[in-house]
């Protein structure tokens, strides 16, 4: 919309016409006809050459005077808003109840200052809550702790009776060895060696059996003939028979002696086989004692972490205790109204408790007509004067323009938003405010004048 400048301009008055006489009146009545008639007057009628020079004349004149530049300016109403980022809410962060109050409408307050101070129960309970439950992780873990150095204890011992076992089966083991190689141990070497010699002895003793049997066979051949007596014969066979007997005993000690050697070697490879699964039991044992360590320094890992994350949680909800004093983002002053309702009212997380506002500079959105977008540049003054009785006007100058034209409300007018920066710095202006806004533009002539306005009444882009 626009509207005439409040300068001073040049404005063309009609006089309404008054009640003049007859251009050619009817001369009076001669009451007396003096003695010397007077002169008589030229007729004031002009010539159509004179009437035209006239008229050309006058419009000249208007010509000359429609290009004067005058000053010009467009206007609009308009509502103030607050600045982008200018603006700031105190939200609750838990749920609670105001419990005092620091500040009240239309007070400064300064980037954070406390505002207000709250009371929540639930917070109190969680803060106890949590405090519970590190003080039992911290109390299971310390019993973890205590159990680790007796599992620990458990194990070695298991490694030390394993390590016994594991070295009796290998000497075992290198026993059989040595006799599958030829050197048995020495009790066995040690009755080998008898039956060696009892052998020995035996081949011996089958020796003179031999020889005397033959002197048997050759005694009896002579007695028939006398050549030699009985009794000879009969000391020979006792001889015989001493060294059968001798010969039989020889050899039953060899198979007692070879007896011995297999109850030794039965005896060692039953001894092997304990041996070998009494390591295998502790061998069973040993690991097992590791499981047991392993799951209790698992269990610990476990419970320190769980402690840990009960002990941040804890100082967490400690931490949310400075939520209990709501602080002011921004600097700039309090606009919400009846904050008494809120004292002692249950709020939750979230709800907003007042707004901050920087009122230094304030914004608006001026919509202008499109056929004025050319007067109109970023940087323009602009005059703001409120609604309101009693506030003075305010220096603003235009921030932004719009790059999308758009229709108004009624769908008939082509709008364009201008959005202008107001200087607020007495801080009475508030945002929701309204007012008229008044944008300077550069003079023009007149002629531009009376056409623009001329073509927002009569749209004559319209009928073409």
């Amino acid at each position: 919309m626009t509207a005439d400048s409040p300068h001073p301009q040049l404005h063309l008055q009609v006089v309404p016409p008054t009640n003049r006489p007859n251009s050619n009146p009817a001369p009076p009545a001669q009451a007396s006809r003096p003695d010397k008639e007077p002169p008589v007057a030229p007729e004031s009628g002009t010539s159509p050459y004179q009437r035209w020079l006239i008229m050309s004349g006058l419009g000249l004149g208007l010509g000359a005077i429609s290009f004067i530049a005058i000053p010009n300016h467009v206007q609009g109403s308009v509502e103030v808003e607050s600045t982008a980022g200018a603006r700031d809410f105190v939200y609750m962060q838990i749920s609670g109840t105001i419990q005092e109050l620091l500040v009240q409408a239309d007070a400064m307050v300064e980037p954070n200052q406390p505002v207000a101070r709250l009371n929540s129960d639930e917070l109190e309970q969680e803060i106890a809550e949590a405090k519970i439950a590190q003080e039992q992780a911290r109390s299971t873990l310390e019993a973890k702790e205590q159990q680790l150095p007796m599992a620990q204890a458990r194990l070695n011992e298991a490694l030390v009776t394993e390590t016994a076992s594991r070295q009796q089966t290998e000497r075992l083991q290198r026993e059989f060895a040595q006799t599958a190689g030829g050197t048995p141990p020495p009790q066995i070497r040690e009755l080998e060696n008898e039956i060696t010699g009892i052998k020995s002895e035996i081949v011996g003793l089958k020796d003179n059996l031999k020889i005397v049997e033959s002197t048997i066979s050759d005694y009896q051949a002579a007695v028939p003939d006398g050549a030699i007596a009985r009794n000879v014969l009969r000391d020979a066979e006792r001889q015989q028979a001493t060294l059968q007997s001798t010969v039989a005993n020889k050899e039953s000690q060899v198979r007692a002696k070879v007896e011995q050697i297999a109850t030794i070697q039965k005896n060692l490879q039953e001894e092997l086989e304990q041996l070998q699964a009494e390591v295998s039991r502790k061998v069973a044992a040993r690991q097992s004692a590791q499981q047991e360590v392993a799951a209790v320094a698992a269990d610990i890992q476990t419970q320190r972490r769980l402690e840990e994350t009960l002990g941040e949680e804890f100082k967490r909800q400690q931490d949310k205790q400075q939520h209990l004093m709501l602080r002011a983002k921004q600097g700039g002053t309090v606009i919400t109204e009846s904050l008494d309702r809120l004292r002692a009212k249950k709020l939750q997380a979230g709800d907003p408790v007042l707004e901050v506002v920087n009122l230094k500079q304030l914004t608006a959105n001026v919509k202008i007509r499109q056929e004025d977008s050319d007067l109109v540049h970023k940087g323009a003054l602009v005059k703001f004067r409120p609604r309101e009785a009693g506030i003075r006007d305010y220096t603003a100058t235009v921030q932004a323009i719009a790059p999308v034209v758009q229709l108004d409300e009624s769908r008939q007018k082509r709008m364009l938003t201008v959005r202008i920066l107001i200087d607020n710095d007495d801080n009475r202006l508030r945002p929701g405010v309204t007012g008229d806004a008044r944008i300077e533009t550069k003079s023009i002539p007149i002629y531009q004048k009376l056409q623009r306005e001329f073509l927002k009444l009569v749209p004559i882009g319209k009928f073409f």
